[in-house]
């Protein structure tokens, strides 16, 4: 009984030590950054699902919305909701006549990554501006030609 009650408590004080690490570990796993790649393949992917988000809620309403207005039609989640997801700032302007729109993707922290812009037509625009959002005069992105391995 006496060694049972020992191998209890050594197994107690294994269990209180290696618990710790094994949440560090997982923490850690889970948490890691994304290479520069992932990002950018995540952003451009995002905005082509913000183009279809777009049409799908002018289908609706005879317009483009904002980025509050697709959060409360329920198409976005609410890290874009909130205008920031994969370490980019998230914006959309609607023109007054409702029937044009930029969606910008613009880095908040890795400033040497390039900033997005996609339109009603499709189009993607990029370039590396320090973190500014692109503009319809940036340079197009052959997305075709940007995730060739």
């Amino acid at each position: 009984m006496i060694q049972n009650q020992m191998e209890f408590k050594i197994f107690q004080r294994c269990k209180l030590f290696l618990l710790p690490i094994f949440l560090l570990i997982v923490i850690s796993c889970s948490h890691r950054d994304r290479t520069p790649k992932e990002i950018k393949w995540l952003v451009v992917r995002s905005l082509e699902d913000f183009w279809q988000w777009e049409n799908d809620y002018k289908n609706k309403t005879g317009k483009f919305g904002s980025l509050e207005d697709l959060d409360e039609a329920g198409m976005i989640d609410s890290a874009f909701a909130a205008g920031f997801k994969y370490e980019y700032n998230w914006e959309i302007e609607v023109f007054s006549d409702g029937k044009q729109y930029n969606c910008h993707a613009f880095p908040q922290k890795r400033l040497k990554m390039k900033s997005y812009l996609i339109t009603e037509g499709k189009i993607i625009h990029g370039d590396n501006i320090g973190g500014d959002r692109a503009s319809r005069e940036s340079p197009i992105i052959d997305t075709e030609k940007f995730f060739k391995p």
